[in-house]
């Protein structure tokens, strides 16, 4: 019942499901009935084996379904999503954090990945609490919970680690040598985090790549016979 309600919070009667959403709950669904692995249902495992834990341990300790558990971390994240954000940019800007707020809700990517389940989002809230972090506090603490917030961020979908490059952006410095050696420090960390997380998901990085590799293939532009008949 949560992801039927969920899913109609858009624009009545159009309810935003994706697919990779259901594949991912048939996935958890099965990590449940069977063995806590990857399964022939999963899809996409080794680049968001992160999704599928945080799933599964929600389904396991509140006995919610998969789907319905996806759908509430969905929306709990985008609320993390849409306050780590406008925060950030608030400390970044010097702009009222309402206003920023506001402003961001106008781009529709930022309140329609909340509208379905997705690992994008989660991944999202861990990632934008690290940026917070790091640009709110100066301290090694703070910098150590960054890295693992990051971290985290990358475990739940892997293509994540590609905002790590605004990084020295956030972070700021008297020097050049500074920011170097506090985006190194995060950096590191999260990466410890990730090669962890990824071992204990029994997930290599060169399944990751192996799943991605797709996506960087130039495919062959279509035949142009059918708009030029004759």
């Amino acid at each position: 019942m949560i992801a039927i309600g969920y899913v109609t919070i858009g624009v009545f009667p159009f309810a935003p499901m994706e697919s990779d959403g259901n594949h991912i709950a048939n996935g958890v669904h099965q990590m449940l009935l069977q063995a806590p692995s990857k399964n022939p249902f999963s899809y996409r495992y080794e680049a968001q084996s992160g999704t599928y834990w945080l799933i599964y341990g929600l389904s396991k300790i509140s006995s919610l379904q998969p789907l319905d558990a996806f759908c509430l971390l969905s929306a709990l994240s985008a609320l993390v999503f849409l306050l780590g954000a406008s925060l950030s940019l608030a400390r970044l800007t010097g702009e009222d954090f309402a206003l920023v707020g506001l402003m961001l809700l106008a781009f529709q990517e930022v309140w329609t990945n909340a509208f379905y389940a997705n690992s994008n989002i989660l991944a999202g809230a861990f990632l934008f609490s690290g940026f917070l972090v790091a640009i709110d506090r100066k301290t090694i603490r703070a910098l150590i919970l960054a890295g693992v917030l990051l971290g985290l961020s990358v475990w739940m979908r892997f293509d994540a680690v590609l905002m790590f490059a605004v990084l020295p952006l956030l972070i700021g410095g008297k020097s050049w040598r500074e920011i170097g050696l506090k985006t190194f420090l995060i950096a590191s960390l999260a990466a410890v985090i990730v090669l962890i997380a990824l071992c204990l998901s029994n997930v290599s990085l060169s399944e990751i790549l192996l799943s991605s590799q797709r996506h960087f293939q130039l495919r062959a532009a279509p035949p142009l016979a059918w708009a030029f008949p004759g």
